[in-house]
């Protein structure tokens, strides 16, 4: 690589006084910068090439620096190492400090983790629940937000797998970023509203393709996932009755907030998550909510001054970033986090 890197800048200089003697030397290194593309394409092609592993921290960075810092000093010829084994073995001992050293917190976290994110993707409602090493996935949005959104944090995370998710948007356009999630990741069970729509027969092959079942969500029963309920409200209403973790926490999760779900009976709620479209009192009477979340680029100012009144906590994807929840810290804003990252460095 450093030898097609420094044939290229040599290329480029003989061509500025001579073009036809840059072009020669460029054409030499036409097969090893072949050869080149060839390998790299041959082990991305290999099984596990994008296995995510999620980011570390900066002592775990500091840690695995210090590791290799260690190893040179136990190589130096004239350095007495006691025992001697180690200073054989000194790269084994290494690699294998440096997996656990990555690996076990990450997995420890996972285990222990409850969290609950909803995506800033605009007005399409993205969730994601980190529900101690079960991740479930609500809605996936177009190709856009699958893509450069959610596959990313995902990524970011060091999620492999999705052990449920659920596709409430009835919206097509809300639907199209089931497959290229799909293309990446499994997902174990995949939940839908009753109903055809022009995406189901390639969902239904997608899903069941990486050995993961298709079925839509039961409204005459909870469906508990891991520590989660979900209660789908009715037929005629894409939402439904979330509690994580424990019975206090309950969402209720609605594509919109219009008829016909304006004029049908909701549940009580501590959270209210839907798409920012206006809200009748009387619909924020029934549901009580103390937190709301829109997922939306604006709310209505009549709307906000109402949730004000009636003193709901309210955060905007659009204006807040994303919204994290966890039993200890309640609601973190994206823009909270990026602060306290920006102070530890």
């Amino acid at each position: 690589m450093s030898l097609i890197t420094l044939g290229g800048f040599i290329s480029a200089l003989v061509a500025i006084f001579w073009s036809a003697g840059g072009s020669l030397l460029a054409s030499l290194l036409y097969y090893p910068t072949h050869l080149l593309i060839e390998i790299v394409q041959f082990f991305a092609s290999l099984p596990g090439n994008t296995v995510a592993v999620g980011s570390i921290s900066l002592l775990q960075f500091l840690g695995l620096y210090g590791l290799i810092g260690s190893v040179w000093l136990f190589a130096q010829e004239n350095r007495p190492v006691y025992p001697v084994w180690l200073k054989k073995q000194s790269w084994s001992v290494a690699t294998a400090t440096a997996i656990a050293l990555i690996i076990i917190p990450i997995w420890q976290t996972q285990q222990q983790l409850l969290r609950v994110t909803v995506l800033a993707t605009g007005q399409t409602p993205v969730m994601v629940i980190q529900d101690r090493g079960l991740v479930g996935l609500i809605n996936s949005g177009d190709e856009d937000t699958a893509q450069y959104t959610i596959l990313p944090f995902l990524q970011k995370q060091g999620i492999n797998r999705l052990d449920w998710a659920i596709a409430l948007s009835p919206k097509p356009e809300n639907r199209r970023g089931w497959l290229p999630i799909l293309a990446k990741l499994p997902i174990k069970s995949f939940y839908t509203l009753k109903g055809e729509s022009p995406e189901e027969p390639l969902l239904t092959a997608a899903v069941q393709q990486r050995r993961g079942s298709y079925q839509n969500l039961p409204f005459d029963r909870p469906l508990t996932l891991g520590s989660n309920q979900i209660q789908p409200l009715n037929p005629n209403i894409p939402g439904l009755l979330l509690t994580v973790g424990s019975s206090e926490q309950n969402w209720l999760v609605l594509e919109n907030l219009t008829a016909p779900a304006g004029n049908l009976p909701l549940p009580t709620a501590r959270v209210l998550w839907w798409t920012g479209e206006p809200v009748n009192p009387s619909v924020l009477e029934q549901i009580q909510p103390q937190f709301a979340i829109a997922s939306t680029y604006k709310l209505d100012p009549q709307l906000e001054s109402v949730l004000a009144q009636n003193k709901i906590q309210t955060y905007q994807t659009y204006r807040d970033g994303a919204i994290q929840w966890t039993p200890k810290q309640e609601f973190t804003t994206q823009l909270e986090l990026d602060d306290r990252e920006a102070d530890l460095t």
